[in-house]
């Protein structure tokens, strides 16, 4: 198995046992969930660099893995004013399990938290909130 996968298998984990806003509906994948399963986290690599510098004799290289950790709710046709509130706390619990596991279960050598970006998708009844955070996870593979 890829170290990507076992590094998205491992933010899954920690969410689902952080029991946020999400509950168990933390998904290792780009597609879109149906409303009935909103609120929910998405996880997926974006892109990942390699430092060919620091190729070891085993093969073994140092590469970056852009992770994106997706929380969506359904803003609904108002978008009232709660909605805002509702994106920035998802945000937080996400950001206070990753802070709360630097090494993903052993899966990275380091994380760091590069950024936070808020949208919206869809209209009338099926809008949607969207915080995207975005993740730098440093492993050797």
């Amino acid at each position: 198995m890829h170290q990507r996968v076992l590094i998205r298998k491992a933010v899954r984990e920690l969410l689902v046992a952080a029991g946020t806003d999400a509950r168990g509906r933390v998904f290792d994948r780009v597609n879109p969930v149906f409303e009935d399963q909103l609120p929910a986290i998405l996880i997926f690599a974006a892109s990942e660099t390699v430092d060919r510098e620091d190729i070891t004799g085993v093969g073994l290289r140092l590469r970056t893995v852009e992770i994106i950790i997706k929380g969506v709710i359904k803003a609904g046709a108002s978008a009232e004013a709660g909605f805002g509130d509702q994106l920035d706390s998802l945000a937080e619990q996400i950001e206070d399990v990753m802070d709360s596991n630097p090494l993903l279960n052993q899966t990275a050598e380091t994380v760091w938290f590069d950024k936070t970006e808020f949208s919206l998708s869809g209209e009338g009844e099926s809008l949607l909130g969207l915080v995207n955070l975005t993740y730098s996870v440093i492993y050797r593979g």
